[in-house]
């Protein structure tokens, strides 16, 4: 029985996350990752010949990205066929080369209410048959260098919550978009 299979035969959606993090290969050379933006569609591709439902992790804040950029990798996703997103800022952790050069005042990181604003508008720009597994994330300090906000998850999805509630659900720009 192949790995697919197995996990097939206990639950009928089989997830490949995949941590694309964002469509931008500049920005993937920066940080390291090792891939580019056509390695993902490949990726994704192959995961959904198996029957795979395909999860994209993206960062929000990378270095040099602005809110237009997440945009464009956002709707790059949609395009391919992702299933599920995940999304979560920029944090800068002990260890990492981020970490010297946010101590050398050579990265900046997220505001909060920055954060919160993008992810609720990527939501909003989002069909409604893409599931978001997690709207923030967290890291504990001694970890967790920057931003402090993300020492909690729970407030900043929250506040999202509360965005969307005001301004408009998942999906809810769509139209907006495709008038302009």
């Amino acid at each position: 029985m192949s790995f697919y299979h197995f996990f097939k035969a206990i639950d009928d959606k089989v997830w490949l996350k995949l941590g694309l993090q964002t469509s931008h290969n500049h920005t993937l050379d920066l940080i390291n990752r090792s891939h580019h933006f056509d390695a993902y569609i490949d990726a994704v591709k192959r995961a959904k010949a198996l029957g795979f439902q395909v999860c994209a992790h993206l960062i929000l804040g990378l270095p040099g990205e602005t809110a237009a950029d997440c945009h464009t990798t956002l709707d790059r996703i949609i395009e391919v066929g992702v299933d599920g997103i995940k999304l979560h800022p920029l944090m800068v952790v002990r260890g990492s080369l981020m970490a010297k050069q946010y101590a050398a005042g050579e990265l900046e990181v997220m505001e909060e209410d920055d954060y919160i604003a993008l992810a609720a508008e990527m939501i909003q720009r989002t069909p409604t048959h893409v599931v978001y597994h997690r709207i923030a994330a967290q890291a504990r300090r001694p970890t967790l260098i920057a931003p402090e906000w993300c020492t909690t998850a729970r407030g900043v999805s929250s506040k999202i919550a509360k965005v969307l509630a005001v301004e408009g659900v998942q999906g809810s720009k769509l139209k907006i978009l495709s008038t302009n």
